[in-house]
């Protein structure tokens, strides 16, 4: 097989893409992430071109997840782009810096739309990327891998060792050169933001990578490669941390080491490919998860009765405090909820209303009632709350979205982990 620049891609996931939430209007606290770079960031995978409206789930949707695991109020935006490379993305990272509202793509990179054909639409939006890196938290990076594509050639088409030594160490000064510069434009226009880069995975296993002309393995040599992209890119965070900023390389490569024929599509006969697979997403969102909070947590498992598991500031809920979808909507246990989010309750036998407290914002529901009193004024529900009794106890429901309303939480459900998460 030979390897080409990226994939062509007929359409995906906004540029600019929100998480599928019901939030009130609160920013204060808000923690932003923007995800910039390659066809990595953008969550490819083979056959998603064929798709009309793809959704990706890729590393930066899972390290999205990670922050609102975190109990973190989060928002995320995904600027990836197929087939971009180190010289396209500090191109890119100039023009927001410098103001420009609307690059034409082949001012960015010669030749990109014919890899992504959503490159004039992405590269339209330069004004809000440079409005989200200046707002950011966290960005999150994957650069690279087109500038080293080339290499799998030489290799195949057993190039003379002294040449393809020659290239790679000159493909080595430019991504060095390239990537740092492009970190010092995301630095400039926001220093307090985190940066997390990964280094460069192995796309390519030791079978198919095959030998050279002297009987030696390509994968090694491929392997010392990578070795060296890693050794360059974690000068540029030392270099970068030891000036003040928080700048951390994700060990992606090590991880895929190894395990390439299952964290890529590499041995997927019939449509090789060499991004990720779900797998591998997983795997390269653990590292990223790892270098920014040390940890990457997925939900416990769930009992067969349980549909969805339930965050709230966090925490995981227990199997005691699932929820209930009713009506189609999803109603959650008062107390626990309450509890988990910091809130004050109060429950009025003679009523028969539960009244949330947290923030300054309260909320009342009367059971059976169509309508909840927010800050003492009446707001219509769809759905009324109700009470569920067992053999232990009777538990108060409330209606999810109405609650979240009132109180100003975000709440994002998460389809590919089956979660919701109330964050305040």
């Amino acid at each position: 097989m030979r390897f080409e620049a990226g994939p062509k891609m007929a359409a995906a996931a906004s540029a600019n893409s929100a998480e599928v939430s019901t939030a009130g209007t609160q920013q204060s606290g808000m923690y932003r992430i923007v995800a910039i770079g390659d066809s990595l960031t953008a969550g490819y995978e083979p056959g998603m071109e064929n798709v009309k409206n793809p959704v990706p789930y890729g590393y930066a949707d899972r390290v999205y997840e990670q922050a609102l695991f975190h109990g973190l109020r989060t928002e995320f935006a995904n600027y990836g782009v197929l087939g971009l490379s180190t010289e396209g993305l500090q191109n890119w990272l100039n023009s927001a810096q410098s103001g420009s509202s609307n690059p034409a793509a082949d001012e960015i990179q010669s030749g990109i739309a014919s890899i992504d054909p959503r490159a004039e639409r992405i590269f339209a939006a330069t004004a809000g990327l440079r409005s989200d890196l200046m707002q950011a938290s966290l960005v999150v990076v994957t650069i690279g891998g087109n500038n080293f594509t080339p290499l799998f050639n030489k290799l195949k088409d057993n190039e003379d060792k002294d040449v393809t030594d020659q290239w790679l160490s000159a493909v080595l000064d430019e991504y060095a050169s390239d990537v740092e510069a492009a970190l010092r434009s995301i630095l400039q226009l926001n220093a307090k933001a985190q940066i997390v880069v990964a280094d460069q995975y192995l796309p390519i296993t030791k079978y198919l990578a095959g030998t050279n002309a002297s009987g030696g393995s390509n994968y090694d040599y491929l392997n010392q490669g990578r070795v060296q992209i890693k050794e360059r890119l974690s000068g540029i965070a030392e270099v970068l941390s030891s000036e003040g900023y928080n700048v951390k390389v994700a060990s992606v490569g090590d991880a895929f080491a190894g395990h390439e024929s299952e964290y890529t599509n590499i041995s997927n006969i019939g449509k090789r490919d060499i991004h990720p697979t779900q797998t591998g997403y997983s795997v390269m969102g653990r590292e990223f998860a790892s270098a920014i909070w040390g940890d990457y947590i997925q939900p416990s498992p769930r009992p067969a009765n349980v549909p969805i598991s339930v965050v709230v500031s966090g925490k995981e809920l227990g199997p005691a405090s699932k929820p209930i979808v009713k009506n189609n909507t999803t109603y959650v246990p008062m107390r626990d909820i309450a509890i988990a989010a910091g809130a004050d309750l109060k429950w009025s036998n003679k009523t028969r209303t539960a009244s949330v407290k947290l923030g300054g914002r309260e909320v009342a529901f009367t059971i059976g009632s169509k309508s909840m009193k927010v800050d003492g004024k009446a707001v219509p529900l769809t759905t009324p709350a109700f009470l569920q009794q067992s053999a232990a106890d009777t538990k108060t429901y409330l209606p999810l979205a109405a609650l979240s309303r009132g109180l100003d939480l975000q709440v994002v459900y998460r389809s590919g982990i089956k979660t919701v998460f109330i964050n305040r």
